[in-house]
């Protein structure tokens, strides 16, 4: 496997002003209209195109131009043995790719949400074929609730090939009961696991589900732990969720 220094060195021999493919696909909700319009300049960073993917009502306001909507998500939970999981993302991130799929003028497509900004300007192109990038996350829940040591946190990044493969070993798990509790950064992974597809840490910071061990309010633990992870190099902030969040992390981006 790839590590990510190698990712790292790798993405700054990239000529940025080359014209990409990638669609950016960008979940979002009505109730987060408001935090979509803060973000979107980060958002657009790279300059992709987007895929506004909204709730069914389509009362998502996007901020600007979007090739297309996809009003499919459906509001609601559902218990799971792994606790109460959003009823019809997975729904969403198989729209997704079957959108992307159904479209060959682009290469890839990258998975984000309203609450996450690019602080750093990615390649215009996936880097590695065949390869799944993705904020990888350790997996410390009780025992046998998951079945990969691993989840795969935003952003989620698959070029042509890859994202065929994620679709068919998805729908084949589904259609077998596999469900990884219907939680969106679970089953992509789960369908990595069984069908040999090849996946890499992406740059990225999303706060850890786990007790913060640093002094001060949980914000003031997000905004030390997000400026350090820009510093380090992450090209990707999950949790973006409010203007002081916003105002503490903006002056790294570049």
């Amino acid at each position: 496997m790839l590590n990510q220094i190698q990712l790292n060195l790798y993405v700054e021999k990239q000529i940025l002003n080359e014209a990409g493919k990638t669609l950016l696909a960008i979940l979002s909700h009505p109730r987060d209209n408001e935090l979509l319009a803060q973000n979107w300049p980060y958002l657009k960073l790279p300059g992709w195109d987007v895929l506004g993917v909204g709730s069914a009502d389509g009362k998502c306001a996007w901020p600007g131009q979007v090739v297309a909507r996809l009003d499919i998500g459906v509001d609601g939970r559902r218990d799971t043995p792994a606790g109460s999981s959003i009823f019809g993302l997975i729904d969403q991130e198989i729209a997704i790719w079957s959108w992307f799929i159904e479209h060959p003028e682009y290469d890839s497509v990258c998975v984000m949400e309203s609450d996450s900004i690019f602080t750093r300007r990615p390649p215009d192109r996936h880097p590695w074929p065949d390869v799944y990038l993705c904020n990888l996350m350790p997996n410390f829940s009780k025992e046998g609730l998951f079945s990969t040591s691993v989840y795969a946190q935003l952003p989620r990044w698959s070029d042509r090939k890859t994202t065929e493969k994620l679709l068919a070993s998805t729908l084949k798990l589904i259609s077998q009961g596999r469900t990884e509790h219907w939680i969106s950064d679970r089953l992509p992974m789960l369908a990595c696991w069984t069908a040999g597809i090849r996946f890499q840490n992406f740059p990225a910071f999303s706060p850890f589900a786990m007790t913060h061990w640093g002094a001060g309010t949980p914000d003031e633990q997000f905004i030390l732990d997000a400026r350090c992870a820009i510093k380090c190099g992450a090209y990707v902030v999950h949790s973006v969720k409010t203007v002081q969040h916003l105002e503490a992390l903006k002056d790294l981006v570049c």
